[in-house]
């Protein structure tokens, strides 16, 4: 059954770095060059770091033994300000081989890891499932864009499909999970059109060997041209931006989402 239901944005009065109108206080800074540009996952366990901890650069970091972390997975790494995803190359025991160089000198003590799935071409018909992205404790972020990736194996992707399948029953959902446990419902697609309609770029191109085909669909937020205002989320507040799939979707090849904007600071 589809799900969400839109409601206002209320912030508790004086919670945390906002106002109850969801105003910043003085101080709140947009950051300089402190990009957001992340995956929404299928979130499935969490871990810690154990023995040495990594090191700015390295590859490998060793997970805690109870860890069901696996090749293909990603995984998130949070500390301080610092918000760090990566791909899972390889997994050898506990250690786990990413795809992108580690960015920060992340503590044993400190670090907190999640590992998830971003492939979203599953069946979420039976029970929906659920990707999502949210700032931890003390972070505070701006979306000012969504990007979609639909990979099929034909080329007819056209207006009345969903990438190059059937349109869907239900839909797939973009949302915000506030911190009252009300949602806002930015969109729900069961069609290519339905993209289309809402966002500011829709795309379908070949790879060089004209096997596979994707759509990438850009929705522009914070921009009076587009849809008018950024998605804001507070950590302290646990907001969280989620996808949820309610069609069986597996016979797409690939379905992935990202939110991109910046970080705040609380200064």
């Amino acid at each position: 059954m589809p799900i969400g239901t839109q409601s206002p944005r209320v912030y508790p009065a004086n919670t945390g770095p906002y106002t109850s109108t969801g105003a910043r206080y003085a101080g709140m800074e947009a950051r300089a060059g402190k990009i957001l540009d992340l995956f929404l996952l299928e979130r499935e366990d969490t871990f810690t770091l154990v023995a040495v901890a990594p090191a700015v650069g390295d590859y490998d970091i060793e997970a805690d033994a109870t860890h069901t972390i696996g090749i293909g997975d990603m995984i998130e790494l949070y500390e301080d300000d610092v918000y760090f995803q990566a791909l899972v190359l390889n997994v050898v025991g506990d250690t786990i081989t990413l795809d992108t160089p580690i960015p920060y000198a992340f503590t044993v003590a400190g670090a907190l890891g999640i590992n998830g799935v971003r492939n979203a071409a599953v069946n979420g018909s039976v029970t929906a499932v659920v990707y999502e992205v949210a700032p931890p404790a003390g972070q505070v972020w701006d979306i000012t864009k969504l990007a979609y990736y639909i990979e099929g194996d034909t080329a007819a992707m056209t207006h009345s499909l969903f990438g190059d399948i059937a349109a869907l029953t239900n839909g797939v959902v973009t949302r915000v999970k506030r911190s009252d446990d009300k949602y806002e419902v930015l969109h729900n697609a069961k069609a290519n059109v339905d993209f289309i309609d809402d966002s500011s770029d829709f795309k379908v191109r070949a790879d060089m060997t004209a096997t596979s085909f994707g759509a990438t669909v850009f929705r522009t937020l914070g921009n009076e041209a587009a849809s008018g205002a950024m998605i804001r989320l507070v950590g302290n507040l646990g907001e969280k931006l989620e996808f949820v799939v309610q069609d069986n979707l597996s016979t797409l090849v690939l379905l992935k989402v990202k939110a991109q904007g910046y970080f705040l600071d609380d200064e």
